[in-house]
């Protein structure tokens, strides 16, 4: 069974230039036969998460906890 990882990336300052150049490599070189990844954009609209199709859905952030 594989596991669910959320890669998060952005942020509110001028550091989320460099976390979505990381989360491309992190996302590279995962195993797709051990995880099903979900890429999170955090931005000043909030929290996103693209779907296949190219949508974006909002996140709710407290599911985090």
């Amino acid at each position: 069974m594989k596991q669910n990882i959320a890669l998060v990336t952005g942020g509110l300052s001028g550091e989320a230039v460099i976390s979505y150049k990381t989360v491309v490599t992190i996302n590279n070189n995962l195993d797709r036969n051990l995880f099903n990844v979900y890429i999170i954009d955090i931005n000043a609209e909030g929290w996103w998460y693209e779907l296949p199709d190219g949508r974006k859905v909002e996140i709710e952030k407290t599911i985090f906890r």
